[in-house]
């Protein structure tokens, strides 16, 4: 029996499929070229039960995600919810009706002729939908080994090239937005807001994926502005999907870390409001003891002790320089 228990919990389900991490923290999978989506595992992950009854599986997006959404997701592929992704193949014995009604619903307004995700108890075939890619290898941008190396800046013009707060538009991919935005600030509290449970279930759902205070909340910049000029992966995914709400469109705001590679994306020095900034600003060096400018070395100082050394030390004798000279320490730099 126990060797039976054993042989479901690491061969059962499905072992067939490849994930990543792309660059904007959203959690991604597909298969290899040459799968047959329509076999099924006869032993489901992870107890060996019928993979028919997977199709009662409600958990992935309303129960806590035990430590990040990639944990979670992982464990829905295993129950074999890619496979075809539900889609009823002759001869097949795992069918669960996830059809595109179930997991999508007709936008209204500005979303008016898109699908937009439905909103509570979705099958948990309905997140392999949401986050597969259609190839591993080749060209393109949705495939895992493009997703695989993407950098910050490249996710950026995937997901928000046009430097708004991405994370309050409800969107088609919004719920990847925010479990990405989720898993960054709740790993950086080492998930000390989320409510407390026991077990391994630590974390909030999908669909309210940012532990606040011991609450459970959608992923909205107004939630993320504490994050903003940290050096960290929460800061970094803020200020790539609330940028409005971290200043990187604001020429004359305190944020140190306002370049692309830092979260800012390219365009936010070229957009309207940017602009608009910008021409109202006198041509002329700011003061030294303007609060906007100490508030700068104040943000570069926290920053830089994140820092590889050889990055850090000279840093603290250019913010020194400029405490002191203010922007004339640039001419004897």
């Amino acid at each position: 029996r126990d060797f039976l228990s054993a042989r479901d919990a690491l061969c059962g389900g499905d072992l067939e499929f490849v994930t990543t991490t792309d660059g904007a923290g959203v959690p991604t999978w597909g298969y290899p070229n040459g799968i047959d989506e329509t076999l099924v595992n006869p032993r489901n992950y992870p107890n060996g039960e019928s993979p028919e009854l997977a199709s009662l599986d409600r958990a992935a997006e309303s129960d806590p995600a035990a430590y990040g959404t990639m944990r979670t997701l992982t464990k829905v592929l295993l129950r074999q919810h890619g496979r075809r992704l539900g889609e009823k193949v002759e001869g097949s014995a795992f069918f669960n009706g996830c059809t595109d009604d179930l997991c999508y619903k007709p936008g209204e307004g500005v979303y008016e002729g898109a699908q937009v995700p439905r909103t509570g108890n979705r099958s948990d075939c309905c997140m392999a939908k949401t986050h597969r890619v259609p190839r591993v290898s080749g060209a393109g941008v949705f495939s895992i080994h493009t997703k695989s190396i993407e950098t910050t800046i490249e996710a950026l013009l995937t997901y928000n090239p046009f430097c708004n707060d991405a994370a309050d538009v409800d969107a088609g991919f919004q719920p990847l937005m925010g479990v990405s935005l989720g898993d960054a600030v709740n790993a950086a509290t080492n998930y000390a807001h989320c409510p407390q449970t026991t077990g391994p279930q630590r974390g909030c759902p999908l669909a309210q994926p940012l532990c606040v205070n011991g609450t459970c909340a959608k992923a909205r910049c107004a939630l993320m502005a504490p994050y903003c000029q940290d050096n960290t992966e929460a800061g970094t995914r803020a200020r790539q999907l609330c940028p409005h709400t971290c200043g990187c469109d604001d020429p004359h705001y305190p944020l140190a870390l306002s370049l692309p590679h830092s979260g800012c994306g390219p365009y936010c020095p070229s957009s309207g409001i940017y602009l608009q900034r910008l021409s109202r600003l006198p041509c002329e060096d700011i003061a030294k003891d303007d609060p906007v400018f100490t508030a700068f070395l104040d943000n570069w100082e926290a920053a830089r002790w994140s820092w590889p050394y050889d990055w850090n030390w000279p840093s603290a004798g250019y913010i020194s320089g400029l405490r002191h000279s203010g922007c004339g320490f640039l001419s004897n730099a």
